[in-house]
């Protein structure tokens, strides 16, 4: 059976991820220790919410003015410029975010093009990659006691765990208004694997 619409596209996730319906009998019945599972629930519905709006958001018409989309920041023409320029930078940094240029992973930074970048990384098997990243604002949703739905102003989701926030800003060139002075002196796990810190017991 083909999981294809009527348009000759693929169904998109949010289908999937739908909840049967009510009238659909119920194969077995719901054991006791089963109970809690209505809290999984409702976090996978409020995956669903924020996946629907987001798309909803996509498709508003080009006469209308997007909510929560900005207007964009840098031409076409300008795009095309740096796309065309066939140098390479070369970023040496240390495993303490310390890089030759005097950069360090995690600060913003203007190019020649007059574009704001993060400098940011990506751990491989071998050696971490630094990147430059065209800088991003995002915003959090609180998803559950300890999850957070992470949006970016270029429409971008992620659903991540409280203490990867300042992991994701100092790795992808994502400004999380709010989590600075929480992050300023964070340690991101550059060229090792990344390890959350042990809670404190109550």
């Amino acid at each position: 059976m083909k999981n294809k619409s009527d348009k000759g596209r693929y169904k998109p996730i949010t289908d999937f991820l739908k909840k049967p319906s009510s009238t659909q009998p119920s194969q077995q019945p719901q054991l006791q220790g089963e109970a809690g599972g209505g809290r999984e629930d409702s976090s996978i519905e409020d995956i669903i919410r924020l996946l629907t709006e987001s798309k909803k958001q996509r498709k508003t018409p080009s006469g209308k003015e997007e909510v929560g989309e900005p207007k964009p920041k840098i031409s076409r023409e300008l795009l095309d410029k740096i796309a065309a320029n066939q140098s390479l930078k070369r970023l040496e940094c240390d495993n303490n975010g310390v890089c030759k240029d005097g950069v360090r992973v995690g600060e913003r930074l203007v190019d020649e093009y007059g574009v704001e970048r993060k400098r940011g990384f990506l751990n491989t098997t071998r050696l971490p990659i630094f990147l430059d990243w065209i800088s991003e604002t995002g915003s959090v949703e609180k998803l559950s006691d300890r999850t957070f739905v992470v949006k970016t102003e270029k429409g971008a989701l992620a659903v991540v765990p409280d203490h990867f926030i300042c992991e994701l800003q100092y790795r992808y060139g994502i400004t999380i208004p709010g989590f600075e002075e929480k992050c300023k002196d964070y340690k991101p796990s550059i060229g090792r694997q990344y390890k959350p810190r042990s809670r404190k017991k109550k």
